[in-house]
């Protein structure tokens, strides 16, 4: 994506100072061009004050607020010559990053979630494109929508991070599934999942990261925080997962 100030020049750093306009006068739109990621490359740089970074991921294309496919095809432009795969492969050949991702909502809901679309990234990108699938929303206690994005990574050698492990917020005791609010179906699920974990003396978030590890293709379980609370409890269920029985899963 690409951040731009009211009068259209580049948004630059410290947009929270005192005295600048709000954040939401900012411009936002997708460039899923090889030029695209040179330019948000470049800004970003800029706006962290920094000179490298390790990683940069293709995200949402086909899955974003200002396009689900329904005005361009977004993965279609990042595969083409000249599109995001190619600038990414560029900049690594070069240097300039050492690591080529993706990162995209692998579960299937009617606002959010293409996973036949990053199946369609994965087989139409190069040999070699990616160096790592981050998956978001579709693999948790309660939904797989991502199997088989995760299936297509481990044909072709792509290790996948896990996203999503809480399904944003109803497996740690919150009421939001998917970033609204839970629908009745997902809070029997969470309800039922409390239930069998406890008969097996075992918190319900350990459970959550225990499962989204079990995959032999995932290398990395991403967690979020918001506040110093929810890392202090995350490690605690990080820890307490090493030990959660796989006999649940059976169940």
């Amino acid at each position: 994506r690409l951040f731009t100030e009211a009068d259209g020049s580049p948004a630059g750093p410290g947009f929270e100072d005192d005295g600048r306009p709000p954040v939401d006068t900012r411009g936002i739109a997708n460039d899923y061009t090889a030029g695209g990621v040179q330019r948000s490359f470049r800004e970003s740089l800029a706006r962290m004050g920094l000179e490298r970074v390790h990683a940069l991921r293709i995200h949402d294309p086909n899955d974003n607020n200002l396009n689900r496919g329904e005005k361009e095809d977004e993965v279609a432009i990042c595969l083409s010559e000249g599109g995001a795969c190619e600038g990414l492969r560029e900049l690594r050949s070069r240097g300039m990053i050492d690591h080529v991702g993706l990162g995209m909502n692998s579960n299937k809901e009617p606002h959010m979630g293409v996973p036949d679309e990053i199946i369609r990234l994965i087989q139409g990108a190069p040999t070699g494109t990616f160096d790592s699938a981050l998956l978001a929303g579709g693999w948790n206690l309660l939904t797989q929508a991502g199997l088989p994005c995760l299936v297509e990574c481990e044909r072709r050698g792509i290790p996948v991070f896990i996203a999503g492990v809480f399904a944003s917020g109803l497996l740690t005791g919150g009421k939001t599934y998917a970033y609204q609010e839970a629908p009745p179906e997902m809070r029997e699920k969470a309800r039922a999942w409390r239930k069998l974990v406890e008969r097996y003396d075992v918190q319900l978030p350990a459970a959550a990261i225990a499962f989204a590890a079990l995959p032999k293709i995932v290398s990395r379980v991403v967690l979020g925080f918001a506040t110093k609370e929810q890392v202090d409890e995350s490690l605690v269920s990080l820890k307490a997962s090493a030990s959660v029985p796989l006999q649940i899963f059976y169940e």
